[in-house]
């Protein structure tokens, strides 16, 4: 049997109208005296304020640095030059058509190459414009630069080094016995394997071979396409290799007069000639350029680079908070009222920043920056934040969790797999529902995450209950239970209403309101999962503290398929936020080993209290 719905407008009317009046009834219940979440709200408005003993999770984090040196593999070794810094921001300033097809500084460009090639924001002291402008003018030099990242053991075998960087002339000189280069050949390999079949060697063959070919392009100075081509109101820019290799013209001698300075070490004519190209952009481009103004701002958010440092403040914050909650509750006479106000603020002070910077990409990017991984963790990190502020009037402990929450999920993002770059907006996503729908989804991930936290920290607490604490200890087991609960709701109300939007939008893009995507059925599996949880209560052997807090942990990896999993391990029509199935990192497996451990030694403290 096929279910299938009217698409006239007369079909579409009825059918908008009965999601219209779902979502309302949905809306209003939130609010409802009557409704399950004003009476959890209520009873913990009401509850005496006797918490017990709130666990401090430890996180720890242990970052290893490997010293670069110079490969002695060549007779001409790399030579760090000293970069005029006038000249590198004025460069950096400069337009460019990146691969992609967007229009975007250089400096946007110069640091999107180190993330890729060397996995850093500089190199040896020098800045991302520095390093990009020097590799343009003594690409010789730099051929011998140990830039390349490496993060096989086998890879590096095969290429008879140990080091975590190699020079790009280091790479291109390994051939096998048949003189074909090493690197090209296992990629070949890697390619014609299929995606699921890749191991980490393939995957890291195939990430250095990339690195290869952009740091050929480089230093050949192709990937520069910064001319516009003043024949054609449609042809793409044109590059300063291709400027290089045709005859006469402005441009041509603009370069040559900058290679020529450079053999002068003449910054200032490097830099009066680097202006001459700005007016030339101006001049003749075949496209709208972006504003002064927005041109600025991608600078300045290049040069902050918020959000790393915003997961350090998060973290630090989040930690100290729960240290001092942990003190006061074993020492009543010890407050810290003043401290913690003081930590609050900055904690206010943090979040504004993550939200500025938020913004800042907002405008830059030109769209809502929902339409990939990357983009979506940071706001799933704000609404989190802001899920905790806002039920921080309940319990205090929600201002920690939340700020440690935020931490972990913008470390996430800065992880391999997520690609920080802003680029220009799929074709499909051009459309209001993207913030609507989307917003509303994330926003739903934000409380199921804030559940699973709380869930942890309540079964963290059941291994530390004995008769002592029982007492004071079961008033915080309630009252984080409660807050889990509040969380659930709001979460699924929204999640719900998320998933019947994107119907709405799929009717629109795609002329279908479901399809069975997969994206589409692990959505409504959430969903379902969720639904089943704020029933437990009517249940006689699935309600309590306990079954509130390990259903939140665990169905949390529904989320994580639904958001991860699609995105890279399944393919769909949603799959926007990732390139291909990928390999499951090796901490997944300790993070769920070590979940379940805790979720069983709970379980059966939990029985040793019964039987007492």
């Amino acid at each position: 049997t096929i279910l299938s719905v009217n698409y006239d407008l007369p079909g579409t009317t009825i059918t908008y109208i009965g999601y219209f009046f779902m979502m309302l009834g949905m809306s209003l219940a939130m609010f409802s005296k009557k409704s399950r979440l004003m009476f959890l709200l209520n009873r913990i408005s009401k509850r005496a304020s006797k918490s017990g003993l709130l666990v401090v999770i430890m996180f720890s984090f242990a970052l290893s640095h490997s010293s670069i040196q110079a490969q002695s593999h060549f007779k001409k070794e790399f030579v760090l030059a000293e970069i005029d810094n006038e000249a590198a921001d004025n460069f950096g300033e400069l337009l460019v058509v990146d691969l992609k097809g967007r229009l975007k500084p250089i400096n946007t460009l110069s640091s999107e190459i180190l993330r890729k090639v060397a996995r850093s924001n500089s190199f040896m002291g020098l800045g991302a414009s520095q390093v990009i402008l020097d590799m343009m003018l003594n690409p010789e030099n730099w051929g011998n630069a140990p830039m390349i990242k490496i993060s096989s053991k086998k890879l590096k075998r095969i290429l008879l080094t140990d080091k975590s960087k190699v020079s790009y002339n280091h790479i291109v000189s390994m051939k096998s016995t048949s003189g074909e280069n090493l690197i090209y050949k296992y990629a070949l390999v890697a390619n014609n394997k299929p995606a699921s079949d890749r191991d980490s060697f393939d995957k890291d063959v195939l990430k250095v071979n990339e690195r290869v070919n952009i740091y050929y392009m480089i230093l050949t100075s192709e990937i520069f396409k910064i001319f516009p081509d003043v024949d054609c109101k449609t042809c793409e820019w044109k590059s300063i290799k291709t400027i290089l290799e045709g005859g006469d013209s402005e441009p041509k001698k603009m370069l040559s007069a900058i290679i020529a300075g450079n053999t002068n070490y003449d910054w200032v004519s490097i830099d009066e000639n680097i202006t001459k190209l700005h007016n030339y952009q101006q001049k003749y481009s075949n496209v709208e350029l972006p504003s002064p103004l927005r041109i600025k701002s991608e600078l300045i958010y290049n040069q902050l680079n918020l959000f790393p440092k915003l997961a350090i403040s998060y973290f630090i914050l989040g930690f100290v908070l729960m240290v001092l909650l942990f003190i006061s509750v074993l020492n009543s006479n010890l407050k810290f009222v003043s401290i913690n106000k003081i930590l609050k603020t900055l904690l206010y002070l943090t979040f504004a920043a993550h939200v500025f910077a938020f913004a800042i990409r907002w405008y830059i990017a030109g769209y809502a920056p929902l339409s990939n991984g990357y983009e979506t963790i940071l706001f799933i990190a704000i609404i989190t934040m802001l899920t905790g502020i806002v039920l921080s009037t309940k319990s205090q402990i929600t201002y920690a969790v939340s700020a440690i929450l935020a931490s972990i999920l913008l470390l996430v993002a800065s992880l391999s797999y997520f690609d920080p770059e802003i680029t220009n907006q799929a074709p499909v996503l051009k459309s209001v529902w993207l913030v609507i729908h989307v917003a509303i989804i994330t926003m739903s991930y934000g409380f199921f995450g804030i559940s699973a936290i709380l869930g942890l920290f309540n079964l963290f607490i059941y291994l530390f209950i004995n008769k002592k604490n029982f007492k004071s200890l079961s008033y915080t087991l309630d009252e984080l239970s409660d807050i889990i609960e509040i969380t659930i709701i709001i979460g699924l109300y929204l999640l719900a209403i998320g998933t019947f939007l994107g119907a709405i939008w799929a009717n629109e893009s795609w002329g279908r309101y479901w399809g069975w995507d997969p994206k589409e059925t692990w959505a409504l599996v959430t969903v379902l999962v969720y639904a089943t949880f704020v029933h437990l209560r009517f249940t006689k052997y699935l309600k309590g503290s306990f079954a509130i807090s390990i259903s939140a942990v665990f169905m949390i990896s529904s989320v994580l398929m639904t958001y991860f999993g699609v995105n890279y391990f399944l393919s769909g029509l949603h799959s926007y936020a990732g390139d291909g199935p990928s390999i499951v990192p090796i901490w997944v497996y300790y993070a769920v080993i070590g979940v379940a451990v805790i979720a069983l030694l709970s379980y059966l403290k939990k029985l040793k209290l019964e039987t007492v």
